[in-house]
């Protein structure tokens, strides 16, 4: 029995995106309690919208409420994370996360338990609720991770390696790592034992250590959303791609804050962007495998502040905005026949930050396989091109007309990031 029953109160892609689009829009006047949407939880074709005024229950057709007006055990009704897990309760035991903690109920809705820093909680500000491999509960909070045995909290912050500026989403490796996105200190990785055992920052070719969200690909890719755009890490746990513009912003705004982003079945990547500095413009972006394509309000999308976005069990992709609700309907397939395989090479780069000379270097066994090495700006405009000799395992290249700031180099189809720093 659903929540809502007792709570009461390809190619063708590339030339058909657009036209082919079906586009529903919900708001307050449809049955969502608030049109500022927080995040989303999607459960075998149902969807829960955790909202300012509460969580809004949508099973395709109808639609309920729950908040403090007919729950009050819930603590608050600025809901920032829902989680429906099954493991423990064969109708539902139903997480909702807030700035004053989380709220824990069961189908019924008629006993909570409430979690706090007072009872064992790690942060009272909820940024992410979301269940491990081995069922269980993990809390992303502003002041790090939680993890809930069934029992009690253990903790995770600084003293454990979780960098300050807390944590704001966790992904979950098949091999029961645990993939944490964090405010302020990039990616932090931990093992099935719940060991930080690395970290990915900018050093490290990293866009921006402040990290909104991780999507896993098939193939073990890492797609993390930055707010500088994306970053894609291989299954080699090394950088491998950047995706700085999937969105078109007016200037000066260039480099893509992505708010969020999420895979389909085919292996399509979503992503959702949103900047609000001299105006505020954004948007939703398909990466098809070729090229990014943009989808907006000019293409019926309800708003342009993107806070969320979740692909379900068809491939639609439901977008949360602060007014209201789209979804798109979409059957993208991610195509690869027309891309060569990418070649990834390990290699070093010294001293970073660099004030005048640059030293790269790679294995001797990889240099068959690079034919040069480029360098970019953050903007993604080439800054030079180097060739490699047939015996050369290293190379320096002199920066020291460059500006001070931040670069991409790129050897065979693996990036790293270096900072000019005089």
């Amino acid at each position: 029995m659903k929540i809502s029953i007792r709570f009461t109160g390809l190619i063708l892609c590339l030339a058909t995106f657009v036209n082919a689009q079906v586009v529903t829009n919900y708001t307050t006047a449809d049955g969502l309690v608030s049109n500022v949407i927080n995040c989303i939880f999607l459960d075998e074709g149902d969807v829960y919208f955790g909202t300012q005024q509460g969580v809004s229950f949508f099973d395709g057709t109808d639609w309920s409420t729950i908040n403090q007006d007919n729950s009050p055990g819930l603590v608050d009704n600025d809901i920032t994370a829902v989680l429906v897990n099954y493991d423990n309760d064969p109708g539902g035991e139903f997480w909702f996360g807030t700035n004053f903690g989380i709220s824990q109920t069961d189908e019924g809705g008629i006993d909570w338990n409430n979690y706090d820093e007072d009872n064992g909680l790690g942060g009272d500000r909820i940024r992410f609720l979301g269940k491990d491999n081995e069922g269980n509960i993990w809390a992303g909070t502003s002041k790090g991770a939680s993890v809930f045995d069934g029992a009690s909290w253990q903790n995770f912050g600084m003293l454990q390696g979780i960098p300050f500026g807390g944590v704001n989403h966790i992904d979950f490796n098949s091999d029961g790592s645990k993939w944490l996105s964090t405010g302020l200190g990039g990616v932090v990785v931990m093992d099935s034992n719940n060991e930080v055992v690395n970290s990915i920052i900018e050093i490290n070719g990293l866009l921006n250590n402040k990290v909104r969200a991780i999507a896993t690909d098939d193939a073990n890719n890492k797609w993390v959303a930055t707010s500088d755009g994306i970053t894609v890490i291989n299954a080699q746990n090394m950088v491998s791609d950047y995706h700085t513009r999937p969105y078109t912003l007016p200037p000066p705004d260039t480099l893509n804050p992505v708010e969020d982003i999420a895979i389909n079945s085919n292996g399509c990547v979503w992503a959702g962007i949103y900047v609000d500095y001299l105006v505020t413009v954004g948007g939703v972006s398909l990466w098809n495998g070729v090229e990014w394509m943009e989808f907006d309000e000019s293409n019926g999308l309800i708003g342009p502040v993107i806070k969320c976005l979740e692909v379900d069990a068809n491939d639609d992709v439901w977008v949360g905005t602060s007014t209201g609700v789209s979804k798109i309907e979409q059957a993208c397939t991610f195509i690869t026949s027309t891309r060569e395989p990418k070649i990834e090479i390990a290699f070093d780069i010294f001293p970073n930050p660099v004030a005048n000379t640059l030293n790269i270097k790679w294995s001797d066994d990889m240099t068959s396989k690079i034919s040069d090495i480029k360098l970019y700006n953050t903007s993604m405009q080439l800054m030079g091109i180097y060739p490699i000799g047939s015996f050369q395992n290293e190379l320096q290249i002199d920066v020291s007309s460059f500006s001070d700031g931040v670069y991409f180099i790129k050897v065979g189809d693996s990036l790293k990031t270096f900072v000019r720093n005089k």
